[in-house]
C-alpha cells in the first residue's frame, strides 16, 4: 500500500491515472509538486481570508493536512488542487488559473469556466450586380410578361427601388408573389 486510498467518485476521471470500475470511476490521486503548490496555498488562504482550519473544512480535509502542505511535508492531489481552483475563481481568477496550470490544465479543462464561443461565421461577401446578371433577371421578367426586355427595365427598376425602400428582402417578395394554393382565397 502506498499510503493513499483510492477514492470512488461520481465526478469521473480527474487525473491521468483514473481507471473505470463498473459504473463509478476509481480515482488514483496524482501528487502535485510541493514547491509549485506551496506558495499558491498561502495565497489562496489570503484571498479567501481563511485560516488553515477553514480551508481544510472547505476542502473536506483536516487543518493538519493544510499545515503539512504549507510546510512542504506533503502535497495535495490533483483533485484537491482542482477544488482549490474552484474556491479561488470567484475572487481571484489569476490565482485559479495558476492552480489549474500547476496541474497542466486550464480553467476550461477543469470545468470552472466555459470555453470561448467559436468565432462568428463570416458573412458571404456581397457580389456586385454585374450587367450580365441584371440582364438575365430583366430577360426572365420580360419573358414572363411576354414583352421586350427594353420595356421591362423601367417597371422592374421601379419595383426593386420600392422593395429596397420598404426594406423587403428578395425572399420576402418572392414568397408574396407566389400564387396562393388552390382552394384558398386571399382576404
Amino acid at each position: 500500500m502506498t499510503g493513499w486510498d483510492t477514492r470512488v467518485t461520481e465526478f469521473g476521471p480527474i487525473g491521468d491515472s483514473s481507471a473505470r470500475n463498473g459504473d463509478k470511476h476509481v480515482y488514483n490521486p496524482i501528487l502535485v509538486n510541493p514547491q509549485v503548490i506551496r506558495p499558491l496555498i498561502g495565497r489562496l488562504r489570503s484571498v479567501l481570508v481563511h485560516s488553515q482550519r477553514q480551508l481544510g473544512e472547505a476542502l473536506g480535509i483536516s487543518k493538519r493536512t493544510v499545515l503539512r502542505w504549507e510546510g512542504g511535508q506533503t502535497a495535495p492531489t490533483d483533485f484537491q488542487v482542482a477544488a482549490m481552483a474552484r474556491l479561488a475563481h470567484p475572487r481571484d481568477r489569476a490565482l485559479a488559473g495558476e492552480l489549474a496550470a500547476s496541474l497542466g490544465k486550464s480553467l476550461v479543462d477543469l470545468g470552472i469556466e466555459a470555453p470561448a464561443p467559436p468565432p462568428p461565421v463570416p458573412a458571404w461577401p456581397k457580389r456586385p450586380a454585374t450587367p450580365y446578371l441584371v440582364d438575365s433577371v430583366v430577360c426572365v421578367a420580360a419573358e414572363a410578361a411576354a414583352i421586350l426586355p427594353q420595356a421591362m427595365r423601367a417597371p422592374l427598376l421601379a419595383a426593386v427601388e420600392r422593395m429596397v425602400a420598404l426594406e423587403l428582402s428578395p425572399a420576402d417578395v418572392a414568397e408574396a408573389l407566389k400564387p396562393a394554393p388552390k382552394g384558398k382565397r386571399e382576404k
